[in-house]
């Protein structure tokens, strides 16, 4: 109950919400994609380093795991290093990798969310605007209801004031 008393008072944490649910679609196709690429570096990884550094490159998985660690780029010098010392393709390998894969499809992911937000940013705002349009429109309805009220109570009396005026020209008449 708590929770949602937070969504409904917090705008800001409504919006983030949004844009998590909307970033999703996206952010798994990335996912699949990144799976993907650090699956064909981790082969290549395996079986550049793999028989000489088996602790971090021994097979496909210990690849993958190296790789992933160096998507936030620790320890990248101390890869880096031990990789040169086992082959000359280590400087294109980590290169393409830092590259292709940090610099650009983490920089993709960050995009996604951020479009995302400002998606939801724009339908919270496109939302107000017409909770403000349908409550002026509301109140525009209820003065023209009371106005109507106030037309239907004028005839009233105004009927009333004919039928007295009849009954007077009526009784007028017949004296």
């Amino acid at each position: 109950m708590r929770l949602v008393r937070i969504f409904r008072f917090l705008p800001e944490v409504r919006i983030l919400s949004a844009s998590i649910v909307k970033s999703i679609p996206p952010l798994m196709s990335m996912t699949v994609l990144i799976t993907l690429l650090l699956f064909l570096y981790g082969m290549a990884g395996f079986y550049l380093f793999g028989g000489q550094a088996p602790e971090s490159w021994g097979n496909i998985g210990l690849s993958m795991k190296s790789l992933f660690i160096l998507l936030t780029l620790e320890n990248f010098p101390v890869y880096l290093e031990e990789a040169m010392l086992l082959s000359p393709l280590a400087i294109p390998f980590f290169l393409s990798y830092v590259f292709l894969i940090v610099f650009t499809v983490l920089n993709v992911l960050i995009g996604i969310v951020l479009n995302a937000m400002d998606e939801a940013r724009e339908e919270d705002k496109t939302q107000k605007i017409q909770v403000r349009e349908l409550n002026e429109l509301s109140t525009k309805i209820n003065s023209l209801e009371s106005g109507d009220l106030n037309v239907t109570r004028e005839i009233e009396k105004l009927r009333s004031d004919i039928s007295k005026i009849e009954s007077v020209i009526g009784a007028s008449k017949r004296k």
